[in-house]
């Protein structure tokens, strides 16, 4: 497979339990004030540059 042929990553985020597309900063922003985040808060806490992975949430 080369370049041309995978898939396109500019826009990567989550859905929430509504269905509704997030990005990851909104994700982020979701999650931390619903005490969600799991793992990693510190590693991850960029204060507005923080994005959500999905191993914050395992």
């Amino acid at each position: 497979m080369n370049d041309d042929q995978l898939p396109r990553r500019e826009h990567q985020g989550f859905l929430t339990s509504k269905n509704r597309y997030v990005s990851r900063k909104e994700g982020w922003n979701i999650a931390k004030a619903n005490n969600q985040i799991k793992l990693g808060l510190e590693a991850s806490e960029n204060g507005e540059e923080s994005q959500l992975i999905s191993e914050n949430l395992y």
